[in-house]
């Protein structure tokens, strides 16, 4: 069985509402057996969707897809990506209510349940297909108030106890806290990697031209200092976050419970900082990983770590926060992708510019940190800080090694002219004493005649004269 998907609005980026049907169309004659829609937030948008479908000869079955909302900030996330529109009468009702996520859950649950009762009431509709983002508790009540959920006691005793054991696995977000999905990580990851402002705004912000990797950090440092870059103009958003720093972010900076750190470096930064973690274990837990899967961490069982929390009076502690290495590593794939997404494909192709983001892409890790000894005064800083002076410091060694292998062919060439110019000289040499010694015995020849014994005894004069020069020219050699 095959699925195509279906946008009862008529997908963001086609060029009318008709023209995605026929496409719609072309891929169900394609051999798509049935459809299941995007998100929508009135049941009349999918039963008009669904008659113009029927109109134009599909038949197939048409699954609508329903998204209970259960929160102000991911309801926020989802519509700017997707390219949805909220109905008024849902922002009412949510806007006065949206810091209070148990009110925005119960909300969304009743509008879910009371669109999925127009939807299975019409007789037009064979199932319905619920996007849960890895949130099933919503979910569940919209099916029990429905009718639809039958619960097994059977299935369910078994469960319990184990539940228990891992400390009831449920956190108040409702949500499972192992979940990939818990908190706010990859919400939007099901949608549409790109920014809201236009390309032209973007390169006013990130830069015309990259000249280097320091130019990509500026743009986080003016980010995150609210200060205009070289060109004059603020940067007020990021691959990673469409919105500028929230006014509030400075005054609770200092009031978190557990002090957490999230960026971007380079493997050579990597390497210093895992050698500075080893005297901040176990108090520092750390999960650094690469676009290619490179794990590093030392989580203890991989299980997720609360960073944030509140207490209040009648009610069990909030953990609103938590940094969870399942998750990290599903975030890690959005994380990287945005490089390429939303900021190389800014730049023309094999452009000097996209070329430092993809060299950025393809080498840098994505790393976090948590110190765990909270209320203690936190030791990150003391972290990053000890990880630059432990770089500082390499280069002299790294400097150094260049200076030995520099001079080896200094050496080599200055030692290597002295043997083959001494060389010659004992061939020179030897060639002298051959021809002074030669015309010894050939003046000597005559006189022999008379006195042969004379040269005989004269011939080992030159015989040991000639061994010297050549002892010598060995010991020089």
């Amino acid at each position: 069985m095959f699925a195509c998907a279906g946008y009862p609005t008529g997908h963001p980026e086609a060029e009318s509402y008709e023209d995605d049907l026929r496409h719609l169309k072309e891929k169900v004659d394609a051999g798509a057996d049935f459809i299941i829609t995007q998100l929508f937030f009135r049941a009349d948008t999918f039963l008009k969707f669904l008659d113009d479908c029927r109109a134009i000869g599909i038949t197939c079955p048409i699954l609508p897809g329903i998204f209970p909302i259960q929160g102000y900030q991911s309801l926020r996330q989802l519509v700017k990506l997707s390219k949805l529109e909220v109905p008024e009468e849902i922002t009412r009702v949510i806007e006065p209510i949206k810091e209070n996520d148990a009110a925005i859950r119960n909300y969304g649950i009743q509008q879910a349940v009371e669109m999925c009762r127009v939807l299975l009431d019409s007789g037009k509709v064979p199932g319905l297909h619920f996007y849960t983002l890895n949130r099933e508790v919503a979910t569940m009540e919209v099916l029990r108030q429905l009718g639809l959920w039958i619960e097994d006691p059977r299935s369910v005793a078994p469960v319990a106890p184990l539940a228990l054991q891992h400390g009831g696995g449920l956190f108040p977000g409702q949500g499972n806290s192992s979940s990939p999905a818990f908190g706010e990580l990859n919400d939007y990851y099901l949608f549409y990697l790109k920014s809201k402002s236009s390309k032209d705004a973007l390169l006013k912000m990130w830069g015309e031209e990259l000249l280097s990797e320091e130019s990509v950090y500026e743009v986080f440092t003016c980010y995150i200092a609210a200060q205009p870059n070289r060109s004059g103009h603020k940067v007020m958003c990021l691959p990673w976050n469409d919105e500028p720093l929230a006014p509030e972010t400075n005054l609770l900076k200092d009031e978190l419970e557990k002090a957490y750190l999230e960026f971007f470096t380079s493997s050579e930064n990597v390497n210093a900082l895992l050698k500075v973690l080893k005297k901040y274990e176990p108090r520092v837990n750390y999960h650094i990983v690469n676009v290619h899967g490179r794990n590093l961490t030392n989580a203890p069982d991989m299980q997720p770590n609360a960073v944030t929390w509140g207490i209040f009076p009648g009610r069990e502690i909030v953990q609103p926060t938590v940094v969870d290495p399942d998750s990290f590593m599903y975030w890690k794939d959005e994380a990287f992708a945005l490089w390429i997404e939303q900021w190389a494909k800014l730049y023309e192709d094999e452009s000097p510019s996209r070329m430092i983001i993809k060299y950025i892409h393809d080498n840098y890790f994505l790393v976090n940190l948590v110190d765990n000894d909270f209320p203690l005064e936190s030791c990150l800083w003391r972290v990053i800080n000890d990880m630059f002076e432990l770089l500082d410091a390499t280069p002299e060694p790294l400097d150094a090694t260049p200076e030995p292998l520099d001079a080896t062919p200094e050496l080599h060439n200055d030692a290597t002219p002295e043997p083959l110019d001494a060389t010659p000289e004992p061939l020179d040499a030897t060639p002298e004493l051959h021809n002074d010694a030669t015309p010894e015995p050939l003046d000597a020849t005559p006189e022999p005649l008379d006195a042969t014994p004379e040269p005989l005894d004269a011939t080992p004069e030159p015989l040991d004269a000639t061994p010297e020069p050549l002892a010598d020219a060995t010991a020089a050699q």
